[in-house]
């Protein structure tokens, strides 16, 4: 938010609430944003938007090393006042945790995924991730809940170069299209009919060979559902 224009951009959105993300303090979050500086950005940009009648909700990605930063996390956003500072502006401050996305290149932090015995360590009231072991998902996912991931109502999210995904993934098994290359019609077709890779996927794959791809049969390595289940595509596809 060092454009000071932005803030008048966004008041001509019927939008109160934006949403920040954390990966941590300075360190953890520049890391895994990738850019310097990019921690002093999400707290600058907090302190502007409260300061303009806005509301932010904080967003903090879980994983085994950056778990370490969370108490401080939670006691800078008690010295910064938020709640109070929300309140004034008619709307309540959110701080919500859950563990790291399985999707596109977040699948090679495997290794860093929180086990059932991290979430002790998490307060209860702030966690809205999975609970479920891979282990207990590798012994329990049947056809249906493959089937249960898509969508009746599907949202469609176009990247910087109009390649369209639909809101199940961002990884390239999932591509149904670009929009300047294939156009609105085309790219809505190959989604209607399932042409992309992980949609074929789920025609055509059984749950027990999809569990095949999972990272570790009796991990403790906990995930949401649908994550995981879009974790075993994922890997899945990575073969083609």
């Amino acid at each position: 938010m060092s454009d000071p224009n932005y803030i008048d951009w966004l008041k001509d959105f019927d939008v109160k609430v934006y949403q920040l993300t954390l990966f941590g303090l300075e360190t953890n979050t520049d890391h895994y944003i990738g850019r310097k500086g990019a921690f002093n950005e999400i707290i600058n940009a907090t302190n502007i938007l409260l300061d303009n009648g806005f509301i932010p909700r904080w967003q903090y990605f879980v994983y085994k090393d950056t778990l370490a930063d969370l108490d401080e996390v939670i006691a800078l956003s008690k010295e910064l006042r938020l709640e109070e500072r929300s309140k004034a502006n008619g709307g309540e401050f959110k701080f919500f945790i859950h563990e790291g996305t399985c999707d596109g290149e977040a699948r090679k932090l495997y290794d860093k995924w929180i086990t059932i015995d991290d979430l002790k360590s998490i307060p209860k009231e702030l966690y809205q991730g999975g609970t479920q072991t891979e282990e207990s998902f590798c012994k329990t996912l049947t056809q249906d809940d493959l089937k249960s991931i898509v969508v009746n109502t599907p949202v469609f999210y176009v990247k910087n170069d109009y390649s369209v995904y639909p809101n199940d993934s961002i990884s390239k098994g999932w591509k149904v299209g670009n929009i300047l290359e294939d156009g609105v019609e085309k790219v809505l077709s190959n989604y209607l009919n399932k042409q992309s890779i992980c949609q074929q996927i789920i025609e055509n794959v059984s749950m027990q060979e999809l569990i095949n791809y999972s990272g570790d049969k009796e991990s403790q390595k906990v995930f949401d559902k649908d994550d995981y289940i879009l974790y075993l595509i994922n890997n899945y596809a990575s073969k083609f």
